[in-house]
């Protein structure tokens, strides 16, 4: 699993708990394991979303910032101070925007696992 953060940052303890939580879930059948602060990238964070599709990270938890290059609707997410609250980026996440999010990218070979919120200008999304 690559995390763009170091793993004593939040997101980087969240990417930890999840490997911990699938060891458990698999009884250690798969080792998980993190590679922080873009390590298994190279500390290119734009290149996750091409390494996930190509097999050689498995999870990320990655910054919709990073992929909007890849992903252009992922910009909804970068414009400042667009969402006025927490329940308004989950009406979007969770509704029929979030929905059709989900399907581009699954059509892309990624699938989105979860949605985290990092502010109300950023998401963070778990991707396998």
């Amino acid at each position: 699993m690559s995390v763009v953060v170091d793993s004593k940052l939040p997101w980087g303890e969240a990417a930890t708990k999840f490997a911990d939580f699938v060891r458990e879930r698999i009884q250690e059948r798969i080792k998980a394991r993190v590679y922080p602060a873009v390590s298994l990238m190279a500390g290119k964070q734009t290149n996750e979303f091409l390494m996930l599709r190509q097999g050689i990270a498995d999870f990320a938890l990655v910054s919709t910032i990073n992929w909007s290059s890849t992903i252009k609707p992922f910009n909804l997410f970068n414009l400042p101070f667009f969402f006025p609250d927490y329940t308004a980026v989950d009406q979007i996440t969770g509704g029929v925007v979030g929905e059709q999010l989900n399907n581009l990218i699954k059509n892309k070979g990624v699938t989105i696992l979860a949605w985290g919120e990092n502010g109300y200008r950023e998401l963070v999304v778990f991707l396998k």
